[in-house]
This record gives structure tokens, C-alpha cells and sequence, in this order.
């Protein structure tokens, strides 16, 4: 191109459109640096506030130092909540796309405009998990002994499955054919070492039936001595106590 072409293309171009042309290949830019380095969504976002940052005054006031206390994550979930915004309002909607140019927009337009207060996301209030019903004895008994079967299924499955290895051990230590306790088993199987998880509770159960509570004790005490019924009182008492009135 030509000084005078160039010259002539310059008299036809307004200062808004040059703005315009510098505005968006600096979008352009800080675009593709944020979508360059960034690993996360949080992260592409910040990058590009901060380097928009860097050429455009107005937003450096207010990113990435905010006066209101405005934050990255608190941007990422105000341009959430736009998003459910538009898909409330669309009829027979169930999502929305947003263009990058749209989000990046949300994310400016968070920082630059101070009527837009702080977004925090709100965590959803879980509930507490319901505790297990208290099991009887009885109950606590049978799982005990389904629990056995399957560890004694799991510690003779072993055993077939590392039958050399126990029979080396056994050539090399001198130990007599099917020894009563074979002391690499008991280092080596893992499942020799389990216990039942809920012994505990069950050695508790346990300890309350041999051992139960005493009964409150009901018997009249000094404060409350018990009542007399008249009738049970002896003749000789109630004689007596009719001679005195007589006197």
C-alpha cells in the first residue's frame, strides 16, 4: 500500500473507529494470552481482567485491588448467575450458550460498574447423614458371624493362592508338615490381623447383659417415712390409746 493510498484510507476513517480498532485487538490480545496460560476457568478470567487491566485505566482501578472487596471467584459466579438468568427467561430453555466475547464482557462490566455489589456464592446447606439405628445384641451377634465366614473364606483364599511361598517357608525354617500356627502366616496374611469392626459396641452389649443395671431402689426413706394404715395397727395399741383419752 501506497503513502497516498494509506493517506487516503486515513481521511475516511473516523477517531471512534480507530478506537474501536485499538479496543478490540487489545481484547484480542488479553484474550489470547488468558486462553494461552490459564488451566481453569477462574484462571482464564483473572488473566484477561488483568491484562485488560494493563491497558485500560478505568478497569486498573478497580482490578485487581477492588474497593468493594470484589474477587475473581466472586466474578466467575456472578457470570453464573447471568447465565441462569437468561435460561430462566427463555422458555423451554434448560441451558444457554454464552460467547467468549460475552463473558469476558460479564467479567469487565463486574468490576467496572460499582451498582453490581458483591456476588458470594452461596454453599448448599447439607444435611447431617441420619445415624444408624442401635443394633440389638442378637443383631450385632449374627453380623459377627457372617463377618467370620467371609474373613475365614478371605484367609484360606490366600493361603491356596501363596501355597509355594508358605511351603518354602516352612522347607527353609524346618517346620513340621501343617504346623498348628505357622508364623508366616500370621506376619505376611493380611486378613489373619482383621478384626470385626463393630467388636466395640458388641463387647459393650455384652457387658450390659452380665452386668445389668440395679433397679432404682423405691423403698420409703427417712424424708418419706411410709404411712400407717390404722387398721393395721394392734388392738393393744388402740386399747391403750382409748383409756388415756378416758383419764
Amino acid at each position: 500500500m501506497t503513502n497516498e493510498e494509506l493517506t487516503s484510507m486515513l481521511k475516511n476513517v473516523s477517531r471512534k473507529d480507530i478506537e474501536n480498532l485499538l479496543r478490540y485487538h487489545r481484547v484480542q490480545e488479553a484474550e489470547s494470552h488468558a486462553l494461552a496460560k490459564a488451566k481453569s476457568f477462574n484462571e482464564i478470567i483473572e488473566m484477561y481482567l488483568t491484562k485488560m487491566a494493563e491497558l485500560d485505566p478505568q478497569l486498573a482501578e478497580k482490578f485487581p485491588n477492588n474497593p468493594a472487596g470484589k474477587t475473581v471467584k466472586d466474578c466467575v459466579e456472578y457470570i453464573n448467575n447471568q447465565a441462569r438468568k437468561m435460561v430462566t427467561n427463555q422458555t423451554g430453555t434448560q441451558c444457554v450458550a454464552l460467547s467468549n466475547a460475552e463473558v469476558y464482557n460479564l467479567a469487565v462490566q463486574y468490576f467496572l460498574d460499582d451498582s453490581i455489589e458483591k456476588v458470594e456464592k452461596k454453599e448448599p446447606v447439607r444435611k447431617p447423614a441420619p445415624k444408624p439405628a442401635k443394633r440389638t445384641l442378637a443383631q450385632l451377634q449374627k453380623a459377627k458371624e457372617e463377618w467370620q465366614k467371609e474373613n475365614d473364606r478371605q484367609v484360606q483364599e490366600w493361603e491356596i493362592a501363596h501355597n509355594a511361598r508358605i511351603d518354602k517357608f516352612e522347607n527353609e525354617h524346618k517346620l513340621d508338615l501343617f504346623p498348628p500356627e505357622n508364623p508366616y502366616l500370621k506376619e505376611v496374611n493380611p486378613f489373619l490381623d482383621k478384626t470385626f469392626p463393630d467388636q466395640e459396641e458388641l463387647d459393650k452389649l455384652l457387658a450390659e447383659k452380665d452386668n445389668p443395671a440395679p433397679e432404682p431402689d423405691n423403698s420409703p426413706g427417712e424424708d418419706n417415712p411410709e404411712e400407717i394404715n390404722p387398721e393395721e395397727i394392734p388392738e393393744n395399741e388402740t386399747d391403750q390409746e382409748t383409756e388415756d383419752e378416758d383419764d
